[in-house]
């Protein structure tokens, strides 16, 4: 696959043979020291002179993995986790996309339930949060005016996917 990543040293875009570790399993049960930002990202790739060439990263650093079947992966920054021990880190998989909006939601770590939506064009979206995520996410989609009364009149259940939302707001005129 292919993986974008950003800081001063290794910044850059390569391809080769990319691997996430999972969370160490002694880390209390996924639960009291959950942090993502430790989690290392390998790329075996080759420099310029063809010789081979190990990255070692971590998720916090990548910008985006696409693998050969052309998925596109991306790390996301999310606010306060509910044990209060501030932010984390999640590799999200796109589970949605049209030339308008990509819906993307958490992958690793693994039962993670976050999500964002970008619009195209956009490189921050709205984020799933504990609080008004409904609200965020219709006050980001009112360019179209269809959607975002469907969403406040109910015809739009409350509890449909956001992926759905995603494929309404594609088809919107």
């Amino acid at each position: 696959g292919t993986a974008t990543i950003s800081g001063k040293k290794i910044a850059g875009t390569y391809t080769g043979v990319i691997k996430v570790n999972k969370l160490p399993s002694n880390s209390f049960g996924n639960i009291a020291s959950l942090d993502p930002e430790n989690i290392v990202v390998t790329i075996y790739t080759k420099d310029e002179s063809g010789q081979p060439k190990t990255i070692t990263t971590t998720i916090s650093k990548v910008d985006e993995l696409k693998d050969n079947n052309g998925s596109s992966f991306v790390s996301q920054k999310f606010g306060t986790s509910m044990l209060g021990s501030g932010s984390y880190y999640v590799f999200m998989q796109s589970t949605y996309t049209s030339p308008k909006v990509t819906v993307y939601r958490t992958v690793v770590p693994a039962g993670g339930t976050d999500y964002v939506v970008k619009k195209a064009g956009d490189d921050k979206g709205v984020k799933s949060s504990m609080l008004n995520a409904r609200k965020n996410l219709e006050e980001y989609l009112n360019d179209c005016s269809a959607l975002t009364e469907k969403m406040k009149n109910g015809t739009i259940d409350k509890k449909v996917s956001v992926e759905k939302i995603a494929e309404e707001y594609s088809s919107c005129k």
